[in-house]
């Protein structure tokens, strides 16, 4: 399909009976269920991470369709559409984790906990699955803790070989774990914000069991799918998160695979996000207790918890399209601010109100001179913010506002506004800091 913005202000899109009929014959990711009850509609959208240079925007973009489903049998919410990882995470893919200070002070103070809380020491082992530059696993080197990183991206893994953390440039699957469980199995196993890319989520648990040694401990951290629904994080949702995660739906998976969730911590992390302990020990927490027990009080099993996010979704975009129209119908010159995945499909679903964003900014330089796809919108430094002086700058990476903020106070001093689009939209000036 070729890329062309939609004509109209909003793309998500109302349930049409082509969707219905689609998630009706579809199965769960989870306990594969057939049939899925449709809540959101986004429209074909391109790869969020999908950065081009000048020369791939002369040529149409293949957009996927992206449809948000929930399985009422295991409470999984969910996409319908698989795209194939080799396209999601090859070379295009630029995200570099180590490029915001407050997640690095946020994996260095979880690697001290990993470390004390788990005994772990110079004959232990840490793989991280989905590593990306090394941005975790360098704090275990740092204590002289083995560290093994996998990750299927060429760029971060790249960085993470430069920065003498061992990284293996793949995917991880049942066949690998096996290949690497010959030599050493891991003390500790971590996957940060992976699980939810998985397309085969059973393999990957059933290489985890394969990698991880009979006394080792798995911790995960996802988005928390009720931050996700109570925040309006609609554009969260995106190709290459195929599945979003309650406690509910997260026991339902890990019981199919013997595995238990032994403790959870609420995280503030990515708008709202669970770290999640799990082994083959059956020796629950009383937190994952009342989390379920929560869970099932505030309706998250419930189809209709998600039918009343997709409409607030569609609410917040046309109050969000609606600000920015009428800034630039004031001749305000509007820029973005950090090139995030999220931030391509909240610009996509603004259909034609896009083309009032003029650029964007970002401090990885192996974004500068892309472009945002499906937008065409092009990526520089953070020092035009200086050179151009734009009036506003949406905030696109708004789950990070308070480190940008400060990192951007000369800005809002010198009349610069940033607006801040989730969960409803909010305009911050110098006066606010």
């Amino acid at each position: 399909m070729q890329k062309k913005l939609s004509d109209n202000d909003v793309m998500l899109e109302t349930i049409t009976t082509e969707f219905a009929r689609k998630s009706s014959l579809s199965h769960c990711r989870g306990c594969g269920n057939k049939g899925l009850a449709p809540v959101l509609d986004y429209g074909p959208m391109p790869p969020s991470d999908g950065f081009q240079d000048a020369q791939q925007c002369e040529i149409p973009e293949s957009l996927t369709p992206l449809e948000l489903v929930f399985c009422e049998a295991c409470n999984l919410l969910q996409v319908l559409e698989t795209m194939e990882p080799q396209q999601l995470f090859g070379n295009d893919y630029l995200y570099l984790s180590s490029c915001s200070d407050s997640w690095l002070e946020h994996c260095r103070k979880n690697a001290t906990e990993i470390t004390s809380r788990f005994d772990l020491d110079a004959d232990s082992l840490v793989v991280e699955v989905a590593s990306n530059d090394g941005y975790l696993l360098q704090y275990f080197k740092q204590q002289s803790i083995p560290v093994l990183g996998i990750d299927p991206a060429p760029a971060p893994v790249r960085c993470a070989v430069e920065a003498g953390i061992e990284t293996i440039n793949d995917f991880f699957t049942l066949k690998l774990a096996r290949e690497l469980s010959t030599h050493k199995k891991a003390d500790v196993i971590i996957s940060n914000n992976v699980l939810a890319h998985v397309a085969d989520i059973h393999d990957f648990i059933s290489g985890v069991r394969e990698m991880l040694s009979e006394d080792g401990s798995w911790i995960i951290e996802v988005p928390y799918v009720k931050n996700l629904v109570d925040g309006c994080a609609f554009d969260t949702v995106y190709h290459e998160h195929l599945c979003y995660f309650s406690v509910t739906a997260l026991q339902h998976i890990m019981t199919r695979h013997q595995f238990y969730l032994n403790d959870i911590k609420m995280l503030q992390t990515h708008g709202g996000s669970l770290r999640v302990y799990v082994s083959s020990r059956n020796k629950q927490a009383q937190n994952v207790t009342d989390l379920l027990r929560e869970e099932k009080l505030s309706g998250v099993h419930r189809l209709e918890y998600y039918q009343d996010f997709a409409s607030n979704a569609r609410s917040v975009t046309r109050q969000i399209g609606g600000l920015l129209e009428n800034l630039a119908s004031q001749d305000q010159r509007i820029a973005v601010y950090g090139a995030a995945a999220k931030g391509t499909i909240l610009l996509n679903c603004l259909g034609q109100t896009a083309r009032h964003v003029a650029y964007a900014v970002d401090r990885n330089s192996l974004k500068h001179g892309k472009w945002i796809p499906g937008v065409d919108i092009p990526i520089f430094s953070t020092d035009e913010i200086n050179h151009q002086k734009p009036d506003y700058l949406l905030l696109l990476p708004w789950n990070l506002r308070s480190e940008i903020l400060l990192q951007e106070q000369d800005y809002l001093r010198s009349g610069g506004k940033f607006i801040i689009p989730l969960p409803r939209p909010e305009i911050i000036s110098g006066k606010d800091l």
